[in-house]
């Protein structure tokens, strides 16, 4: 540095407290909590905190996140049918006797009324939908103008496309990877499965009958109060009429364990605080009464048959006869295996035989010569 001689000239040394710089400083502390050090004087040696503008490039690196979802919706249907919200569930692990592992849902956003079809594949879902939307214009009488769902393959593809621009129905697609724009859908899918499980859990129902379940539940869950209405059901809400539930008890679909086919009926006594065991299977066992022939009866004159061996061979020919109706009758099962097993044990005790060892070495060796 160089001084010229006559000019008096001081400088001062200054360091730059900028609110950017102690930001820094602080591990990139947001600016409210710099600002509440500074104005509760909660340590010394920081200066005022101003007001900063333009976005840190450290902060959005190491600080973004996904942006909070509302906890409600902003705007609600008016009208019946005005939103749709769609939604597929599964594979299910199990698949059922008709080789259904999907579900559809359909939620009415108005009324919140929803609906369940069954599926074998995805590909199923442009099928079902038209039926489903024949079905409800026709019992509403409103007409289908919106549809939200995910970006599945099952709803984005050509002929979904195709048949929505037809019908004039506008399409209301979540973005990827966020389920949380379909979260009428998604929540009433957790519901229904949370019920179904519930219901077979507690009566050990194998999972098979998923299906059987899952329409139970939503049977009942519109007959159901929810938050989305005020002192009323969804069935009330779309049809105009309060449900009852009398009825719950006037019909069954009903199981049949031995030829595997679902009847329904109405004339039916349940034990409903009972379960049927469905790993223990009833032994069953067939009587076989042959009756033996006296000495008297093989002379007797007159007789019916001319010898033993008549008779025998007609009383196991009448006993066969006898049990293979009885087996008829019973269900379709195979005559020539055994419904039950005996041990031997079991044998021994039932007939007049009498086992006797041998109790010395030669009693023994003379058996075996």
């Amino acid at each position: 540095m160089k001084l010229q001689p006559g000019i008096h000239i001081a400088y001062k040394a200054s360091v730059c407290h900028s609110t950017t710089l102690w930001h820094r400083r602080l591990g990139h502390l947001n600016i409210s909590s710099l600002r509440l050090l500074q104005e509760q004087d909660m340590v010394a040696g920081l200066p005022e905190i101003k007001a900063v503008k333009g976005v840190c490039e450290g902060c959005v690196l190491g600080k973004q996140c996904r942006e909070a979802f509302p906890r409600e919706a902003t705007t609600k249907a008016s009208t019946p049918l005005e939103l749709i919200h769609s939604y597929v569930c599964g594979p299910m692990q199990t698949t059922t006797k008709a080789r259904n592992r999907y579900f559809l849902t359909s939620i009415d956003d108005c009324t919140r009324t929803h609906w369940v079809f069954f599926l074998m594949h995805k590909y199923e879902v442009l099928s079902v939908f038209k039926r489903f939307k024949a079905i409800v214009e026709l019992q509403s009488g409103y007409k289908l103008k919106k549809l939200r769902s995910d970006r599945g393959e099952e709803y984005t593809s050509m002929e979904f496309d195709r048949f929505c621009e037809d019908v004039g129905m506008e399409r209301q697609l979540t973005t990827p990877y966020t389920p949380q724009q379909n979260g009428v859908a998604e929540r009433k899918n957790r519901t229904i499965v949370e019920m179904a499980k519930c219901l077979m859990l507690e009566k050990k129902i194998s999972f098979e009958f998923w299906v059987e379940a899952v329409n139970t539940s939503v049977y009942i869950l519109n007959r159901c109060p929810t938050k989305a209405l005020l002192k009323k059901t969804p069935f009330e809400a779309y049809s105009g009429r309060k449900p009852g539930i009398k009825h719950l008890r006037k019909g069954y679909r009903l199981y049949n364990i031995e030829t595997g086919k679902v009847i329904v009926s109405r004339d039916d006594v349940f034990n409903e605080d009972a379960c049927w065991d469905w790993n223990t299977q009833e032994e069953k066992s067939v009587r076989i009464q042959i009756t033996e022939a006296s000495e008297g009866e093989q002379g007797h004159e007159g007789s019916s048959c001319d010898s033993v061996a008549q008779c025998g061979a007609s009383e196991v020919l009448s006993s066969s006869t006898e049990i293979y109706y009885q087996e008829r009758m019973a269900g379709p099962q195979d005559i020539n295996t055994p419904l039950k097993y005996k041990s031997l044990v079991e044998v021994y005790e039932k007939c007049n035989l009498c086992i006797i060892e041998p109790e010395i070495f030669e009693e023994a060796n003379e058996e075996e010569a």
